[in-house]
């Protein structure tokens, strides 16, 4: 099949088959106000005007990199986009030229302007020519391209894999897709959305084996792929963090936190949960305890009865992680490295988490997170942090030193180097 033609159909499948997990995950009005959510006035602007576009923004020599993702990174709604925009911003500033392409073609309004602000080319591909005559016009430039999650690595290879002297061909996976969507088919009991996600696996490992390099964002996903595909070059990408100084003490605290995008099955899975379960456990014991919950789109099943703060999308969360006590990750499934965990321990805010939660994470029980499984275990983890100013202590530092070791760009350096060469200077 041509390239081309490979290209397309592959997008068609891949936006009806996420439509199918969607429905089996959430249902017919949920993933129906979750596909009209995605398509708000942040999410789909207009498309780029050709004249606008800047490409090409490093200074001549550097090492020149693509990254293509479905949409323009908006870092303050999702972990991913964090993740992707925190990257990129960093590798500029280490003396590597990046170009962002949005699948969508779409401007993002400020997001757009703070990839340009940070000396990240935008570009977009005009309906004529084809992506593929703008590939085969542009591809020598870049050194390696970098495609985030699997369904837009099985679009975009095809195009680029045909070419002569192609740049090398990067998968940033985000996070395992077929593993958390096995998950969720286990915790649901969902046999339909098991079979989903057995496709998933499929195609998510075709688009593995296609790569010259894959990234993942922790060693438990590196160790998976590797015992599906032994051989495979699979470097680790965490989420990027700086800790805080500075960290309120526990007297100035109160109240629980939870952070997470209502768009993503598992975040509202464990915010019912938490509601559901965990709380009232822990207000028998902490009369009046407020329980804050952040993320866009999220409504935990009876907020008001159980007197929830509901934030809704929080543009700056510094007030929030610096007045609250406890940060919580209740996830009964999941993949990847939580982007919540990270952002709380990066502001000295101690965690409870399910084991689920810190997988990949190198976290250590009692000494920089509280870990528990079941209710019961969750709300007592919750009130010792409350009670107990030692152990809140013991804990808010060691998750800052966790950042610091596996979480910061530095950490990340020598996988970026093994990827895409050393750059010859950093940037002045």
């Amino acid at each position: 099949m041509h390239p081309l033609i490979l290209h397309h159909w592959h997008r068609f499948l891949g936006k009806v088959h996420r439509a199918r997990i969607a429905f089996l995950s959430k249902g017919f009005r949920q993933s129906l106000s979750r596909a009209r959510s995605g398509l708000g006035p942040s999410r789909l602007g207009a498309r780029i005007p050709i004249e606008e576009q800047t490409c090409g923004a490093g200074k001549p020599g550097r090492p020149q990199l693509l990254f293509i993702d479905g949409t323009t990174p908006s870092p303050d709604r999702d972990s991913g986009s964090l993740r992707l925009f925190t990257l990129m911003r960093r590798l500029v500033d280490s003396g590597y030229a990046v170009d962002f392409l949005p699948d969508d073609n779409r401007a993002a309004g400020r997001y757009t302007a703070d990839l340009m602000a940070a000396g990240i080319g935008v570009i977009a591909i005009p309906d004529v020519p084809s992506p593929s005559s703008w590939l085969r016009e542009n591809h020598r430039r870049y050194r390696a391209v970098v495609v985030c999650r699997y369904h837009l690595a099985r679009t975009w290879f095809p195009l680029l894999r045909c070419l002569p002297d192609r740049p090398r061909l990067v998968l940033d996976t985000v996070d395992l897709h077929h593993i958390r969507e096995l998950r969720e088919a286990r915790v649901r009991g969902n046999r339909a959305l098991a079979r989903a996600a057995r496709r998933t696996r499929k195609w998510e490992l075709a688009a593995v084996r296609d790569a010259d390099t894959v990234w993942v964002v922790s060693p438990v996903e590196r160790k998976a792929l590797l015992d599906e595909v032994p051989g495979l070059s699979v470097e680790v990408i965490p989420n990027l963090h700086e800790s805080k100084a500075g960290v309120p003490p526990h007297e100035n605290r109160s109240g629980i936190l939870f952070v997470g995008s209502g768009r993503h099955p598992p975040n509202q899975d464990a915010v019912d949960w938490f509601v559901r379960d965990i709380l009232p456990l822990v207000r028998r014991k902490l009369i009046g305890c407020q329980a804050h919950i952040v993320g866009e789109g999220l409504v935990p099943a009876g907020a008001e009865s159980y007197g929830l703060v509901v934030h809704g999308h929080v543009e700056d969360m510094t007030p929030l992680l610096e007045s609250c006590l406890v940060g919580i990750a209740p996830l009964r499934y999941g993949a990847g490295v939580k982007g919540k965990i990270n952002q709380y321990m990066a502001h000295g805010v101690p965690v409870v988490a399910t084991t689920c939660a810190t997988e990949g994470m190198q976290l250590q029980d009692g000494l920089d997170v509280l870990e528990a499984d079941t209710a019961s275990a969750y709300a007592d983890a919750i009130i010792r942090l409350h009670n107990d100013p030692v152990l809140w202590q013991r804990l808010s530092t060691g998750g800052g030193i966790n950042i610091d070791r596996h979480f910061s760009f530095e950490s990340a350096l020598p996988s970026i180097h093994r990827t895409f060469g050393t750059p010859a200077a950093p940037r002045t």
